[in-house]
This record gives C-alpha cells, sequence and structure tokens, in this order.
C-alpha cells in the first residue's frame, strides 16, 4: 500500500479483469514521468484471518514499467475505507460499521496485503 500516491497501479497485464486504454496525461512518480498504456480492474484474493476475501479495485492504471503494485490509500479512503497503521501492519476497515475488510503486514519497511 502506498499512501504517497494517488492512484493504483498495477505493472502486470494479467492481472486485470478488465482494462481500456488510457488517454489521460502521464504520471510522476512512478518512475519519473511515465504514461500509463491502460486503465480497469484488478481482483486482488486476499487471506484475513485464515479466510480468502476478494479485494476489487477499480481505475488502476497498467504502468508497464513500474517496478512494484501499488494500492493508492487516498482511493480506499474514497471508497469508504478506514486505514490504521501500527509499526508491524495496516488494518484495512468499512468506515460505516468498522469491520475488518482487509489485512497487511510490514514486509521491508513496505505495508504489502496478506495474500
Amino acid at each position: 500500500m502506498d499512501s504517497g500516491y494517488a492512484q493504483h497501479v498495477c505493472n502486470s497485464a494479467s492481472k486485470f479483469v478488465q482494462m481500456a486504454k488510457y488517454y489521460s496525461p502521464s504520471l510522476r512518480g512512478v518512475d519519473t514521468s511515465t504514461a500509463p498504456s491502460g486503465v480497469g480492474t484488478v481482483n486482488i484474493l486476499c487471506n484475513i484471518r485464515g479466510r480468502k476475501k476478494w479485494l476489487v479495485l477499480n481505475n488502476v492504471l497498467y504502468v508497464p514499467s513500474a517496478h512494484a503494485n501499488l494500492i493508492s490509500v487516498l482511493q480506499l479512503l474514497k471508497r469508504g475505507a478506514k486505514v490504521e497503521f501500527s509499526s508491524r501492519d495496516a488494518i484495512l476497515r468499512n468506515k460505516s460499521n468498522g469491520k475488518n475488510l482487509f489485512t497487511a503486514s510490514e514486509y521491508h519497511r513496505v505495508y504489502a496485503l496478506d495474500l
């Protein structure tokens, strides 16, 4: 998860369940200045307390040259999630009812979704 980036980014076309051509301007920050090749939907199978659950991300930018796949905390917040960070992990909760949606563990100074 990335708290400093405004868009979800994926570097693998095979992860997309739906993708369209991207016509907007280039991005700054992924690899200096990069033009996404597409935009679409990515489904990620996550693990929350031993249960498998799908995380559906919309408006994900396809950037083949990106060094990592990024989940934008800002986009999660805009969709109604609440994100709580600790030094070991992060918990994504439903803002309206407080239920846990997904968890991410700290791994080499980055929060990675628990798959």
